[in-house]
């Protein structure tokens, strides 16, 4: 019964519909379901190859088993892309993007499709894919390719042509066969010409709708009586899947595709084909067809013009959607899944979910009914083919009646409300339950090219098995053929797995597809079997002992030929003529004819089947002729495939370049790139992989020693015919790397030409992707004879120096090797120095590799350092090196000094090389070293402090405030009533508002109306004090309450509450900070009300917020006063009648007795343990100390007992990483132990504790990383996103300080963040949750307990950084490598500091950069002063900016442009620094973000005072709305010269809107 049905039964029985009506009501429903029924598709066959599966089977076992199929780009596929002279030299990681990589792409069968080997070559990869699995879909049907030859069958291939003609452009060779072989519109009629099929045949590119809109044209087709059969399919092939700077911004940036999750980043690109053999639902039921599914309907649209000719548009997909329902006649809300575009964009899929949202609103207000999920979590958008992969997914679905989970989804999407949506994103696999109604799914298709698909599907109808009504036979034959014995063989394999797995299949039905659905060749096997278990019995026989006749079983080849006669004893073997042949198909025929019932047909079969492994060609169907078989989905042929590759041309690369690869230098590997004008080197380092690195570190960094850039030229010039001299060689600034597994390439320029090149030696920034030149120089040939030494003289001439260490091995600035240490002697004399260089014996071999080996030189050359001074000094230029010969595993330098610059800021030598003969292996003139300022701290260090400080009132102060109206916001105890009382003596009227009144935004609203209409120009809220000591969890969540949450409300009110101008903010707390170490107890919970205030001044720019910190000693009247002084920073402190401000200053760190670091054996905590910051912290401990580590993180990892699977399939790279780096920290010597708990929880923490004591011990340390970023403006985050930022933090902290007070901490280290200390747009809850940080530490020490805050700058690639992708660009700090911050991490836990600010200010700064904080809020130490100063004036200096161009207004012409208009759009395009803007594009498409519509809220303010309120620019999102409501505004007269007739006159005239005129109208009600 239908629900239409349902309905009309009900409306009767309830008798609000007469039986009259009703029956009308059922025969026009019944006529509208028949015109439905016949518009129905099947689709009864398909086949498909996707990443980590190469047929349909496999690709469902990836589905359910949740297998990730994003990949490096494999192997076998690398050498036709840049082949073989280059696979050692490239690093294909680099080259290439991970993705979803189809394996063996170079493989087909073309005999099977009687094609020969030489054209099949020149056959484009997506025409060979396609047509075999076009040929699988025609037998997974039931169908013998061969009863669709001359039929009016359609091909439908949809595809993406943007990726190229890769495939022809890189064949060497240029056959005509080429041409028809690569040809894009061949793609659809290469199926049609093997396959002879005579209907449509199209190749479809809509980008990444194509594959789905070429089902949805085949399904019109048939109903158009076109075509009455059709292929459906697509298909997309990533040749060379080189990086693309283009499509950064679209690709994800850690290779996971995260739909609709919080992390979500962008794409990954993946490969695929698919096909489906559709036909109309009731013919597919009349033919016994197996039907997988049933098209119902499906539409097709396009965007239009919309915000961008590639931006989704949401409206556009409403529609699309709304169209299939109604083709396809169903009930939305009876759809239980939908298959999603979901590319894992944030914008693309909160787009999709909007309009998915707003097209079931249509219809119901049910929310979270339906599941979402999308295939491209699992393979990776496959462009053309992923409507295929995505509808095969809903099939498999179906026919398994489980939903497949949608991986990599962990957080909601920020900008998707799932519990106001119809859908739910079904996050694991799960039974796809119904009730009495089918399974029915939606699956959509967005093309990049705004060519919209949706496609609604239902599942298979439940037809009466005729199979339970026929009687058994008592004998079956099964016949299988192949092309050969070897594919033979593999069919009876999957016949042997497929029978396995379906034990109740129809055996007459499975003879009959096998018979009649298949093509019969020359390899033929046939089965007489009386049963299940015969069958699979005689099955396994043949799979365990090989192809060959016994009691059932015929098996024989034949081969035609013009004469017959196979010798006797090739008894599996015949020749046949086809006489011979169709002398056998005569026997056969007769036998068919004397067949009337299975029960007189064992004796028959036996001698058909004999016929037929003979050569005969049965008419199988005459066998089954009256009998009411099904045909199945069974084992389709397994193509025996072979390598079909053109020759590349080029190697794979551009032709205008030589491409070769560098000779076997141990450190010249990598590509040499020679055009007409120079050479091009590329030399790949890492610190993992170069000793030349890995050994040579100077301070935190790997830096490559100048001799390494001299090793690299001498193997160069010896490449270019023998040069060996090197000239005017400048070090200009350090290559180096600064993690173990940095990568990163270094180029050497040089130019061509007979006499001297000069050469340049460069590498590309990996931050900003600026070209970085290290050294600079010439390469000559030879020009002079050498000389030579008496080697015993000069040894006799000098006397031995004591100590023979050139540079310090380690624990200096400069950090070496072990192959540096080989200084043998050292003989000094007056103005020169001789030394013995030899590599121990474990190196000794390496001197044979090298002209110069760098370690060695290094030494050689740079002994003279020690000649000076204490100071440091590294390399700056030579003048010449001129080289004679390598040099041995044993050499001696003889260095000369010439002289020292000024204040010996320089110095310069002459040095000679020997070998142990005396004879001079190389000379160098004018090698000048050059002292630097070694900074041997980890970090740099600033710290907070308090200042006396007088406030300046203005004057007339106390007239003024006494005609003020102020509202309070009161609170409790002593403080709170001395100062309000205060507060009613000093201003004119108070308004006070009691705490119990207000909960939330729509509490506050009557008291906001009040101070609006009471022009109320200051609010002080006093809420936030209390008597009450926080000594449970519930004490602190009601303190939040009074401060933080309650300030939250006030401002969400005053965001939707328009103020008719400024407002001051006064928040009040007690002894929050430690100002003067003698307060009687701090209250650390008022931090987050801190916090709040601090960003929210900036987000609430009309909203002039402070914050004073009180105590009982100072006379409220001094408190008071503070409240209306207009020049103050943002907090102040009074202590005992004394006005404090804090100070920032540098405050190096000093090693404190009392904190002696990490304990051999120590057992340690790290929450947030499993995140980026606690896994570098955590490997940092390991290192420093043998220790316990215990790692807590929300979420379990996986069993150790998996990890190396784990691994090895790369399922994850998050996943990867932290499986890395805790075996990282196991092999460094620490026990790690993993725990899952919220940290906020008590309950779960408390047992995780007790767990690690009874385990491990008694608990030595706490670091406490944990925590969750807040996103986005105040006013655009919800009470849940806040409270799940400050729970991690502040009740964390807490729970986590109980739980351990007994411990006896070596220490209890917070990471807080250096926003609390520079404040942050859209960062209000995270700041304030790490406010509550700083002063708890503080708090801590007070009870004698060892806390320590850290408020760290950001941390590149790890953390938040990593997860959110933060930009630093806006930050006054420069950000720290993981290797920086874990350095500084060891030195913090020797601090005896509460809390340290760390953090290397920018070099240069721009005003903007600054902000509010760091100039207004602090008195600046002098040094720091002078620095910021500093680096505001480099960045004037330098960035000089240009007048701007003239603004080009797009769409200009479609309406009368105002004077508004242009405001608007140039205080805009200033905002965004563009040159160009349309007045109808929304501010979101335009790149928006929070800081943006703060920026421009005040610029709009400068410009129209008091006109726009923050809340503005998120109403009027586009010029054009912003400048219409501006020119309303402009033309609403003076509000109280107005009456209320007046204002209802505008009302009905449109001046004004009714919004506007509700306001006007109770402001005049008011002033009467």
């Amino acid at each position: 019964m239908t629900a239409a049905e349902k309905l009309i039964f009900e409306l009767v029985a309830s008798q609000k519909l007469t039986p009259n009506d009703a029956a009308l009501l059922l025969e026009h429903q019944q006529k509208h379901e028949e015109l439905v029924k016949e518009k129905e598709i099947a689709i009864i066959g398909m086949a498909g190859r996707f990443p980590g599966g190469e047929d349909l089977g496999q690709f469902w076992e990836c589905l359910q088993h949740q297998k990730n199929g994003i990949t490096d780009f494999p192997d076998s596929r690398v050498r036709d892309c840049i082949g073989e002279g280059l696979l050692d030299e490239i690093e294909v990681n680099q080259l290439f993007f991970k993705g979803g990589y189809l394996e063996r792409i170079d493989q087909f069968d073309p005999s099977f499709f009687q094609i020969a080997p030489a054209e099949a070559k020149f056959m484009d990869p997506l025409q060979r894919l396609m047509l075999e699995a076009s040929y699988q879909a025609i037998e997974d049907a039931g169908y013998d390719y061969k009863e669709l030859s001359g039929t009016n069958t359609g091909v439908y291939i949809g595809t993406d042509h943007t990726w190229g003609q890769w495939y022809r452009d890189n064949a060497a060779e240029q056959d005509p066969l080429l041409l028809s072989g690569t040809w894009s519109a061949i793609l659809s009629s290469r199926i049609s010409y093997g396959l002879n099929l005579k209907g449509p045949s199209l190749v479809i590119d809509t980008s990444c709708s194509s594959g789905l809109v070429a089902v949805h044209e085949a399904c019109r087709s048939i109903q158009s009586g076109v075509c009455n059969l059709a292929i459906a399919g697509g298909i997309h092939i990533n040749y060379s899947p080189v990086k693309n700077p283009m499509l950064d911004l679209v690709e994800s940036q850690d290779s996971l595709i995260r739909t609709f999750d919080k992390q979500a980043n962008g794409t990954v690109w993946g490969e695929g084909v698919g096909a489906v053999i559709l036909k109309p639902l009731q013919q597919a039921i009349r033919d016994r067809d197996p039907i997988y599914g049933i098209i119902k309907g499906s539409a097709v649209n396009n965007d239009g013009t919309s915000d961008g000719i590639t931006a989704p548009n949401a409206r556009a997909q409403e529609e699309v959607i709304c169209q299939a329902w109604q083709e396809a006649g169903i009930d939305p809300q009876t759809i239980s899944y939908v298959e999603a575009h979901g590319t894992g964009t944030q914008l693309g899929d909160s787009i999709e979910i909007d309009g998915l949202t707003k097209a079931f609103s249509r219809y119901t207000q049910k929310k979270q009914f339906c599941a979402i999920g999308t295939v491209k979590t699992n393979i990776g958008h496959t462009v053309g083919a992923s409507g295929l992969a995505s509808l095969l997914k809903v099939m498999l679905a179906f026919h398994h009646q489980k939903m497949p989970a949608s991986l990599n989804f962990l957080a909601v999407n920020p900008f998707i409300d799932f519990f106001a949506s119809p859908v739910y994103v079904n996050d694991r696999l799960q039974d796809w339950t119904t009730t009495d109604t089918p399974r029915v799914a939606g699956i959509s298709s967005f093309g990049f090219s705004g060519t919209n698909c949706h496609m609604i599907v239902q599942e298979a109808p439940d037809l009466q098995k005729l199979t339970d009504e026929r009687e058994q036979a008592p004998l079956y034959v099964l016949p299988l053929s192949a092309k050969d014995d070897q594919v033979l063989l593999r069919l009876v394999e999957d016949y042997t797995g497929y029978i396995s797995r379906h034990a109740g299949i129809g055996l007459q039905d499975l003879c009959y597809t096998a018979s009649t659905g298949r093509g019969h060749y020359n390899h033929r096997l046939v089965i007489l079997f009386t049963g299940y278990a015969d069958l699979l019995q005689k099955l396994e026989h043949l799979q365990k002992h090989g192809l060959a006749s016994g009691e059932g079983v015929f098996c024989r080849s034949h081969e035609m030929a013009a004469h017959g006669g196979g010798a006797p004893d090739q008894l599996d073997k015949v020749r046949l003529t086809e006489r011979e042949k169709q002398s056998l198909t005569l026997q056969a025929a007769r036998l068919l004819q004397t067949l009337d019932s299975p029960q007189e047909g064992p004796a028959l079969y036996r001698s058909i089947g004999e016929l037929y492994v003979s050569g005969a060609t049965v008419d199988w169907k005459r066998m089954y002729q009256g009998l009411p078989c099904q045909r199945l989905n069974l084992p389709v042929y397994p193509f025996r495939r072979i390598r079909c590759w053109a020759e590349k041309r080029g190697q794979g690369h551009p032709q205008h370049m030589h491409l070769h690869q560098a000779s076997g230098h141990p450190l010249l590997r990598g590509n040499v790139c020679e055009t007409s004008g120079q050479v091009v080197y590329t030399a790949t380092f890492s610190a993992a992989a170069d000793w030349v690195l890995h050994e040579h570190q100077i301070g935190r960094e790997y830096v490559l020693p100048g001799t390494a850039y001299i090793e690299l030229l001498l193997e160069i010039g010896r490449q270019q015919g023998g040069r060996s001299v090197i000239k005017q060689l400048a070090f200009l600034q350090p290559f180096s790397v600064q993690e173990d597994g940095d990568t990163h390439a270094l180029q050497i320029v040089v130019s061509n030409g007979k006499g001297d090149s000069g050469f340049t030696i460069e590498s590309k920034d990996q931050t900003d992707g600026t070209w970085r030149r290290h050294a600079e120089g010439k390469l000559c040939p030879p020009s002079r004879e050498r000389k030579t030494y008496d080697l015993p003289a000069l040894l006799e001439a000098f006397h031995t120096h004591p100590k023979i260490t050139g540079v310090e091995t380690s624990g200096g600035y400069i950090t070496t090797g072990a192959r540096w240490n080989n200084i043998k002697e050292l003989r000094v004399g007056e103005e020169e120095c001789l030394v013995h260089v030899g590599l121990s014996d474990a190196y000794r071999e390496e001197a044979a590799e090298y002209h110069y080996h760098p370690a060695m030189l290094d030494n050689a050359v740079n002994i003279a350092i020690r000649s000076i001074d204490d100071q440091l000094y590294l390399p700056f230029y030579y003048q010449e090196i001129r080289v004679y010969g390598r040099i041995p595993a044993d050499i001696y330098s003889v260095v000369r000094r010439k002289d020292s610059g000024q204040g010996h800021q320089t110095a310069t030598f002459d040095i000679d090389i020997l070998n142990p003969a005396g004879e001079v292996l190389a000379e160098i003139e004018g090698y000048t070293i050059k002292q630097v300022q070694a900074w041997k701290s980890a970090g740099m260090y600033y710290a907070k402090d308090w200042m006396v400080q007088d406030g300046t009132a203005f004057p007339d102060v106390d007239r003024e405030i006494s005609r003020e109206t102020v509202a309070v916001f009161t609170g409790e105890g002593e403080i709170a009533d001395r100062l309000l009382e205060q507060i009613r003596s000093q201003y004119g009227q108070v308004i006070e508002i009691s705490g119990g009144e207000w909960h939330s935004r729509e509490d506050y609203q009557p008291w906001l109306e009040r101070l609006q209409a009471g022009k109320v120009g200051t609010v002080i809220h006093l809420a936030g004090l209390s008597e009450r000591e926080i000594e449970t969890k519930a004490d602190l969540d009601e303190a939040g309450e009074r401060g933080f949450y309650s300030l939250y409300s006030l401002l969400d009110g005053l965001f939707v509450q328009r103020s008719s101008g400024d407002l001051k903010l006064i928040l009040v707390c007690d002894e929050a900070n430690q100002v003067t170490g003698e307060e009687a107890g701090l209250h650390p919970h008022h931090g987050c009300l801190l916090g709040l205030g601090k960003v929210a001044r900036e987000e609430f720019p009309q909203v002039h917020i402070r914050l004073v910190d009180v105590d009982r000693l100072t006379p409220p009247d001094r408190i008071v006063n503070e409240f209306s002084l207009r020049e103050a920073p943002y907090q102040v402190a009074y202590r005992n009648g004394q006005r404090y401000v804090e100070r920032l200053k540098e405050a190096p760190l000093e090693p404190d007795e009392g904190h002696p670091g990490l304990q051999e054996g120590g057992v340690y905590v790290i929450t947030g343990g499993t995140g980026g910051l606690g896994l570098e912290i955590g490997k940092q401990m390991s290192r420093m100390s043998r220790v316990k580590l215990h790692l807590i993180g929300r979420r379990e990892l996986p069993a150790r007992e998996h990890w190396a699977e784990i691994v090895a399939a790369g399922a994850g790279e998050q996943r990867v990483r932290q499986i890395a780096a805790i075996q990282e920290m196991e092999r460094n010597g620490a026990e790690v132990q993993l725990h899952a708990a919220d940290v906020a929880e008590e309950g779960p923490m408390r047992s995780v504790l007790e767990r690690i004591r009874a385990g491990s011990g008694g608990i030595h340390g706490v670091v406490h990383a944990a925590g969750v970023a807040g996103e986005g403006l105040l006013v655009r985050k919800s009470a849940g996103q806040i409270r799940e930022v400050l729970s991690a933090k502040i009740t964390g902290t807490w729970v986590l300080d109980q739980l351990t007070r007994e411990d006896n901490l070596d220490f209890f280290m917070m990471f807080s963040s250096m926003n609390t200390v520079t404040g942050g747009i859209g960062q209000s809850d995270y700041v304030a949750a790490n406010s509550y940080l700083d002063l708890y530490a503080d708090w801590m020490r007070t009870q004698g307990r060892k806390g320590i805050t850290v408020n760290w700058p950001l941390w590149q690639e790890v953390g938040m950084a990593k997860t959110y992708e933060v930009d630093n660009r806006h930050s006054v700090f420069e950000s720290l490598t993981p290797r920086q911050g874990a350095a500084i991490f060891a030195e913090l836990l020797q601090s005896g500091r509460s809390r340290v600010i760390v953090g290397q200010l920018k070099r240069r700064l721009a005003r903007d950069t600054i902000g509010q904080s760091l100039m207004n809020d602090y008195v600046l130490s002098e040094s720091l002063n002078k620095q910021l100063r500093r680096s505001l004036h480099k960045t004037q200096k330098l960035d000089g900016t240009p007048d701007r161009a003239e603004l080009v207004i797009k769409d200009a012409n479609q309406l009368q442009m105002t004077r508004s208009h242009k405001e608007i759009a140039q205080i805009l395009a200033k905002v965004l620094d563009v040159q160009e803007l349309s007045i109808f594009a929304n501010f979101e498409d335009l790149g928006w973000n929070s800081l943006l519509a703060v920026r421009l809220h005040k610029e709009l303010d400068a410009v129209f005072p008091g006109l726009f309120a923050i809340s503005d620019v998120f109403s009027f999102p586009t010029v054009h709305d912003m400048a219409d409501y501006l020119e309303r505004k402009r033309t609403v007269p003076q509000k109280r010269e107005m009456t209320i007739e007046q204002v209802m006159g505008d009302l009905e005239n449109g001046i004004i809107t009714a919004e506007e005129a509700e306001v006007l109208i109770g402001e005049i009600s008011g002033a009467v």
